[in-house]
C-alpha cells in the first residue's frame, strides 16, 4: 500500500502549472469566437457557442491530465474546474450540457466504468451556479464552488469504490492517505484554476469590449451618433455585395438638409449642431432595423437600405421628408416657408449599376435634381436616358 507521505507535491504543482499554461493558450486563442464582446446567456435558453467552447476545453484538460507519478492508476483533471465557470458565465441548464459531454469524453477515454461519474457531472453545473449566484465576491464563489464540486465528486467516488475495484485506491476505507491526499490536491488544483481560467476569459472579454468601443468610436459620427462616412462606404460595399450575391434590391438614399447654412447663420453653430441631431433621430425612426442610417458630411446624410426596391424607398423616403416638413423645430420660423425641410435623392441597384461609386453618383444626381427644381422632394433616378421621377406630397 502506498502511504500519505509517499506521494510528493512538487511534481504535482509543476503538472498543474503546465496545465494551467496549456489551457490559459488554448482560452485566449479561441475564446474571442464565443464571447464577441461579452457571455451572455438566458436561463432558459442554449448558448451553443458556450457549450461547445466549455465543453472543448473539459476535452483538453482531459488531454493533458495531472499525474500522480507514484501511484500509476491516478489520472487527475481539471473538469470539475471547467463545469464551475460553466455554471458561472452560461448558468445551469448550459453547464448541465457540459457536464453531459463530460460524462461522453470519461467514458471515450476510460471506459464503461467511468459511466460512475454520471451524478458528479450533472450536479456539479447547477450546485455550482447556486453557490457563485449567492456570493458576491465572485474569487471567493469560485473557490467555494469548487471546493463544494470537488468534496461532492470524491464522496461520491468513495462510495463506488466500495462496489467498484477499479476505484479501490480512491477508497477511504482501503486508503485512507491516498483519498486524503488527492482530495486535497484536487481541492486546490480545481479552486486555483477555476480562479486563473476565469481571469484569462474576463481579460479577453475585457479586451473585446474595450477593441469594440474603440471600433464603435471610430465608426460613429459624434455629433449625431450615426455611422460616419468611411464606415458607410464600407457598410455599401459589403450591402451591394450581398445584393448582387443574393440577387435582391438594394437601395441607397442621399439626403441634404435645406438651406442649413441660413439655419446656421440666423440661429447659431449650436442650434445648427442641435437640428443635426434631431434630424438623426428622426431618421432612425423612420428606418426598418437592417437598415443603416450614416452621417456623410456637412448637412448631408446617407441610408442603405438592403433588400428594398425603389418604390419601398420611395415610401421611407417620404416618411422622413413628411416628418422631418412637421415636426416643430427650434427657429423653423425664420426658415423659408417657415419650417426645415429635406431633399432626397433614391438610387436603386441594378444591372447597370457597376459599383458603389456608381450607385453613388445616381443617388447624387437624383438630389441634384431636386435642389434644381424647388428642394423638399424625394426623386428616384431612373436608368431609362437618367430619367428622374420626383414625388412630392
Amino acid at each position: 500500500m502506498i502511504s500519505f507521505n509517499d506521494i510528493n507535491l512538487f511534481p504535482i504543482v509543476y503538472e498543474l502549472l503546465q496545465n494551467l499554461a496549456i489551457m490559459y493558450t488554448f482560452i485566449s486563442l479561441f475564446m474571442p469566437m464565443v464571447t464577441q464582446g461579452s457571455l451572455k446567456y438566458s436561463a432558459r435558453k442554449i448558448h451553443s457557442k458556450g457549450v461547445i467552447f466549455f465543453s472543448v476545453l473539459a476535452l483538453v484538460s482531459m488531454l493533458i491530465p495531472i499525474r500522480f507519478i507514484q501511484i500509476p492508476d491516478i489520472v487527475v483533471d481539471l473538469r470539475i474546474a471547467i463545469i464551475t465557470l460553466a455554471s458561472a458565465y452560461l448558468g445551469p441548464l448550459n453547464s448541465f450540457l457540459v457536464g453531459t459531454m463530460t460524462i461522453a469524453y470519461r467514458v471515450m477515454f476510460g471506459g464503461l466504468g467511468w459511466i460512475s461519474w454520471l451524478p458528479v457531472a450533472l450536479l456539479c453545473g447547477p450546485l455550482a451556479y447556486c453557490i457563485v449566484k449567492q456570493v458576491r465576491n465572485r474569487t471567493i464563489g469560485l473557490i467555494m464552488a469548487s471546493v463544494a464540486c470537488t468534496l461532492t465528486s470524491t464522496m461520491v467516488f468513495a462510495l463506488i469504490a466500495q462496489y467498484f475495484n477499479a476505484f479501490v485506491y480512491f477508497s477511504p476505507f482501503a486508503n485512507l492517505d491516498n483519498y486524503l491526499k488527492i482530495t486535497f490536491a484536487l481541492l486546490v488544483c480545481n479552486s486555483l484554476a477555476a480562479i486563473a481560467y476565469d481571469h484569462a476569459i474576463k481579460t479577453i472579454i475585457n479586451r473585446q469590449q474595450n477593441y469594440q468601443a474603440l471600433r464603435i468610436k471610430a465608426d460613429t459620427d459624434g455629433m449625431t451618433g450615426l455611422y460616419n462616412h468611411n464606415r458607410f462606404q464600407q457598410e455599401l460595399s459589403q450591402a451591394l455585395e450581398s445584393a448582387r450575391t443574393s440577387k435582391r434590391h438594394l437601395s441607397l438614399l442621399l439626403l441634404d438638409l435645406d438651406y442649413f447654412k441660413e439655419y446656421n447663420d440666423n440661429l447659431g453653430h449650436q442650434a445648427g449642431d442641435a437640428l443635426l441631431k434631431e434630424v438623426a433621430k428622426i431618421f432612425l425612426d423612420s428606418i426598418r432595423p437592417n437598415d443603416i442610417a450614416a452621417r456623410y458630411g456637412g448637412e448631408e446624410f446617407a441610408i442603405i437600405l438592403p433588400d428594398c426596391s425603389s418604390y419601398e424607398a420611395l415610401k421611407i423616403a417620404e416618411r422622413i421628408r413628411v416628418r422631418i416638413e412637421q415636426n416643430s423645430f427650434y427657429g423653423r420660423e425664420k426658415m423659408p416657408k417657415r419650417k426645415v425641410t429635406i431633399s432626397i435623392g433614391i438610387a436603386c441597384f441594378s444591372g447597370d449599376v457597376t459599383d458603389k461609386d456608381d450607385l453613388i453618383r445616381k443617388a447624387d444626381a437624383a438630389l441634384y435634381s431636386v435642389k434644381r427644381t424647388g428642394r423638399n422632394k424625394s426623386v428616384v433616378f431612373s436608368p431609362y436616358k437618367n430619367v428622374c421621377f420626383m414625388v412630392k406630397s
